[in-house]
Protein backbone atom coordinates (compact mmCIF):
# COMPACT_ATOMS: atom_id res chain seq x y z
CA UNK A 1 0.00 0.00 0.00
CA UNK A 2 1.39 3.42 -0.88
CA UNK A 3 2.30 6.02 1.75
CA UNK A 4 0.26 8.56 -0.23
CA UNK A 5 -2.94 6.59 0.14
CA UNK A 6 -2.36 5.84 3.80
CA UNK A 7 -1.30 9.30 4.94
CA UNK A 8 -3.40 11.70 2.86
CA UNK A 9 -6.34 9.93 1.32
CA UNK A 10 -8.64 7.34 2.85
CA UNK A 11 -8.94 4.24 0.68
CA UNK A 12 -12.67 4.81 0.03
CA UNK A 13 -11.92 8.19 -1.59
CA UNK A 14 -9.50 6.84 -4.20
CA UNK A 15 -11.00 5.41 -7.35
CA UNK A 16 -7.82 3.48 -8.18
CA UNK A 17 -6.93 -0.09 -7.43
CA UNK A 18 -3.56 -0.80 -5.75
CA UNK A 19 -2.16 -2.22 -9.01
CA UNK A 20 -3.17 0.99 -10.82
CA UNK A 21 -1.18 3.03 -8.32
CA UNK A 22 1.76 0.64 -8.76
CA UNK A 23 1.60 1.25 -12.51
CA UNK A 24 2.08 4.97 -11.87
CA UNK A 25 5.35 4.14 -10.10
CA UNK A 26 6.88 1.73 -12.63
CA UNK A 27 10.05 2.80 -14.44
CA UNK A 28 10.44 6.05 -12.55
CA UNK A 29 13.34 7.47 -10.66
CA UNK A 30 13.02 6.25 -7.03
CA UNK A 31 13.32 9.84 -5.77
CA UNK A 32 10.21 10.80 -7.74
CA UNK A 33 8.06 7.69 -7.51
CA UNK A 34 4.58 9.14 -6.98
CA UNK A 35 2.44 11.51 -9.03
CA UNK A 36 0.12 12.80 -6.31
CA UNK A 37 -1.83 15.00 -8.73
CA UNK A 38 -3.07 11.87 -10.52
CA UNK A 39 -4.59 10.62 -7.28
CA UNK A 40 -5.82 14.05 -6.18
CA UNK A 41 -7.80 14.63 -9.34
CA UNK A 42 -9.44 11.23 -9.02
CA UNK A 43 -11.01 12.05 -5.64
CA UNK A 44 -14.73 12.59 -5.26
CA UNK A 45 -15.97 16.09 -6.11
CA UNK A 46 -16.54 18.37 -3.12
CA UNK A 47 -20.32 18.36 -3.59
CA UNK A 48 -20.36 14.59 -3.00
CA UNK A 49 -18.41 14.76 0.26
CA UNK A 50 -19.92 15.22 3.70
CA UNK A 51 -20.14 18.71 5.19
CA UNK A 52 -16.83 20.57 5.25
CA UNK A 53 -17.72 22.83 8.18
CA UNK A 54 -19.33 21.83 11.47
CA UNK A 55 -22.95 23.06 11.41
CA UNK A 56 -23.65 25.90 13.82
CA UNK A 57 -19.95 26.50 14.57
CA UNK A 58 -18.83 29.97 13.49
CA UNK A 59 -15.74 30.68 11.40
CA UNK A 60 -13.89 33.68 12.82
CA UNK A 61 -11.15 35.72 11.17
CA UNK A 62 -8.69 38.00 12.92
CA UNK A 63 -5.79 40.05 11.52
CA UNK A 64 -2.89 39.14 13.80
CA UNK A 65 -0.05 41.00 12.11
CA UNK A 66 1.28 42.89 9.11
CA UNK A 67 4.54 42.85 7.16
CA UNK A 68 5.43 45.81 4.96
CA UNK A 69 7.81 45.36 2.05
CA UNK A 70 9.20 48.61 0.63
CA UNK A 71 12.46 47.73 -1.11
CA UNK A 72 13.97 44.86 -2.99
CA UNK A 73 10.62 43.94 -4.45
CA UNK A 74 9.99 43.84 -8.20
CA UNK A 75 6.31 44.63 -7.69
CA UNK A 76 6.84 47.69 -5.48
CA UNK A 77 5.60 48.42 -1.99
CA UNK A 78 3.14 45.96 -0.52
CA UNK A 79 1.75 44.94 2.85
CA UNK A 80 1.04 41.35 3.79
CA UNK A 81 -1.65 40.76 6.40
CA UNK A 82 -1.44 37.69 8.63
CA UNK A 83 -4.96 36.39 9.15
CA UNK A 84 -5.92 33.72 11.68
CA UNK A 85 -9.05 31.70 10.88
CA UNK A 86 -10.70 29.61 13.58
CA UNK A 87 -13.46 27.03 13.22
CA UNK A 88 -14.18 25.07 16.38
CA UNK A 89 -10.90 23.50 17.56
CA UNK A 90 -9.15 24.16 14.21
CA UNK A 91 -6.96 27.18 13.48
CA UNK A 92 -5.25 28.27 10.27
CA UNK A 93 -2.99 31.25 9.63
CA UNK A 94 -2.45 32.69 6.16
CA UNK A 95 -0.85 35.78 4.65
CA UNK A 96 -2.71 37.86 2.09
CA UNK A 97 -2.32 41.20 0.32
CA UNK A 98 -5.01 43.88 0.58
CA UNK A 99 -5.80 43.23 -3.10
CA UNK A 100 -6.90 39.69 -2.16
CA UNK A 101 -9.43 41.08 0.32
CA UNK A 102 -10.74 43.49 -2.32
CA UNK A 103 -11.20 40.60 -4.77
CA UNK A 104 -12.96 38.49 -2.14
CA UNK A 105 -15.29 41.37 -1.27
CA UNK A 106 -16.12 41.94 -4.96
CA UNK A 107 -16.77 38.22 -5.49
CA UNK A 108 -19.02 37.99 -2.41
CA UNK A 109 -21.06 40.99 -3.59
CA UNK A 110 -21.38 39.46 -7.06
CA UNK A 111 -22.51 36.16 -5.52
CA UNK A 112 -25.10 37.96 -3.38
CA UNK A 113 -26.54 39.72 -6.45
CA UNK A 114 -26.62 36.50 -8.49
CA UNK A 115 -28.35 34.62 -5.67
CA UNK A 116 -31.03 37.32 -5.47
CA UNK A 117 -31.68 37.05 -9.23
CA UNK A 118 -31.83 33.27 -9.47
CA UNK A 119 -35.11 31.54 -8.63
CA UNK A 120 -35.07 29.35 -5.54
CA UNK A 121 -35.30 25.61 -6.11
CA UNK A 122 -38.62 24.21 -4.89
Amino acid sequence: SSPLKESLYPRHQLHMEPDELDTLREGEDPADRMHPFLAIYDLQPLKMRPLVFAPGVPVTAQVVGTERYTSGSKVGTCTLYSVRLTHGAFTWTTKKKFRHFQELHRDLLRHKVLMSLLPLAR
